[in-house]
């Protein structure tokens, strides 16, 4: 998903755009976009201009996606619905545009969900603000960082934070357990240099003040 900040001129979210597909371009290329112009009231010159960037860097912009849709329908004159900021991924911190190439629902404890199928590699990063399903490994060297919980349906030997905005409650769950770093809220663990392999999926929450790690199969 693509989030356009409706306040921010369309040239300076193109820039800012451009530079961050160029930052991670293989982790995006080959990958489909779906827009959310925040609210914007896009021309048509600047719907074709977003595209013609989106395409410089391998990506196609998706005219299925109801955001999308919603763009076409703003310039035309109607209304559009302003919603919640998209995740940033690999170059977060500029502001204006979020980009992530997964898709992202409401839990019931009210926050968003992202569903992300990717491989995340050294040097990636993945920011959420929510909860995060990665189907995937996480390689040592990347990052996924949310405010809820982070299940890696994979090998997950990168860093994680859940918790990030401070949730105490966070889990991280993993199919294979061996993370370089690990935190949860302002906590934070590492696995020991000798630690065995994990056997099967675990899940780390933390328990007084600290973090622990247990077979999944035991909850």
């Amino acid at each position: 998903m693509l989030y356009l900040d409706g306040t921010v001129p369309f040239p300076e979210l193109l820039s800012h755009l451009s530079g961050r597909l160029q930052e991670a371009a293989s982790f995006y290329r080959g990958g489909e976009i779906r827009v959310d112009w925040g609210g914007r009231n896009v021309q048509e010159s600047e719907r074709k201009e977003l595209e013609r960037v989106i395409a410089e860097h391998g990506l196609l912009m998706a005219s299925s996606d109801p955001a999308t849709a919603s763009a076409a329908a703003t310039a035309t004159g109607a209304p559009v619905a302003r919603t919640a900021p998209a995740p940033t991924s690999s170059g977060a911190g500029r502001p204006g545009v979020g980009v992530s190439d997964g898709r992202g629902t409401d839990s019931a404890d009210g926050l968003r969900t992202l569903y992300i199928r990717r491989t995340l590699r050294s040097g990636q990063r993945l920011r959420f603000d929510g909860h995060v399903v990665l189907f995937g490994d996480v390689h040592p060297g990347a990052e996924v960082i949310a405010t809820g919980d982070v299940i890696i349906l994979g090998r997950l030997r990168g860093m994680v934070h859940a918790g990030a905005g401070g949730d105490r409650k966070a889990v991280v769950v993993a199919l294979q357990f061996a993370p370089m770093q690990l935190r949860i809220a302002q906590l934070i663990s590492r696995a020991p240099d000798d630690a065995p392999p994990a056997r099967g999926p675990e899940q780390a929450e933390i328990r007084g003040e600290q973090i622990v790690v247990r077979p999944l199969l035991n909850y």
